[in-house]
């Protein structure tokens, strides 16, 4: 049996002194429980000073200091707009999160997009993009969810331009970043129907094999005539 001990408290700053000057919130957890990410607009961290909502990780086998995820190419500080929604893959090496940035990669885009942080290799990547070049979606893209290992990313995304999506629906895609570096269009049916209504809320299992998501279009020959939000488990093509 365990000892109670009191929360202690991440989002403190770099002395473990508490922050005044902003909010924290929508922490993600890596499976060994050291290292923890989190979004703040706080200027008390001592490494970017603008007022922006940005990603911060917080290493507890370390020296505890707080680190910036959504660093300019620059490396001078944060992104030029809010960047929210982090996910920390299972291992602790690689963190997932959304930005309205133009500034946090070399291809820029006009609308909400994926980014990837490899915290070992300190570099952020592009996550929407077409497999033909290094064009973003043209439209938001959010919501990602991140295998164990960071090879697989799932997210929701309103583009018309990703991967044959054609209808302005929300549609749920996958991108493998570690070996073929493709993305594949996952709220589809098996003969290449495109859904007709907004696909959300992915989330990926922890070997990147399965996506479930939510949808109100019927994906498979069960009689649903309602119009209402079911549940569904898509299989990543791009498993190995």
């Amino acid at each position: 049996e365990h000892t109670p001990r009191t929360p202690a408290q991440i989002s403190d700053d770099t002395k473990e002194q508490e922050v005044l000057d902003g909010k924290s919130n929508t922490a993600s957890i890596s499976d060994d429980g050291l290292r923890v990410v989190f979004e703040s607009n706080s200027s008390s961290f001592g490494i970017d000073a603008n007022t922006t909502v940005d990603i911060f990780l917080r290493d507890r086998s370390g020296n505890g200091t707080p680190s910036l995820n959504s660093v300019n190419t620059l490396g001078t500080g944060g992104g030029s707009a809010d960047s929210t929604n982090a996910e920390i893959s299972g291992d602790g090496n690689f963190v997932v999160f959304e930005s309205l940035s133009n500034n946090l990669t070399a291809t820029v885009g006009s609308n909400k997009d994926i980014f990837l942080r490899d915290l070992a290799g300190n570099t952020t990547s592009l996550v929407n993009f077409l497999d033909t070049g290094p064009i973003t979606g043209n439209d938001i893209s959010a919501n990602a969810s991140i295998s164990k290992n960071g090879r697989f990313i799932a997210f929701e995304s309103l583009a018309t331009n990703l991967d044959g999506a054609t209808g302005g629906f929300n549609n749920i895609y996958i991108r493998d970043t570690q070996t073929t570096d493709a993305l594949s269009l996952i709220s589809k049916q098996s003969n290449g129907t495109l859904a007709s209504n907004d696909s959300n809320s992915a989330s990926i299992s922890a070997d990147g094999r399965y996506v479930s998501f939510e949808s109100a279009f019927n994906f498979d020959s069960i009689d649903d005539v309602n119009t209402v939000n079911d549940i569904y488990r898509a299989h990543n093509s791009t498993y190995q």
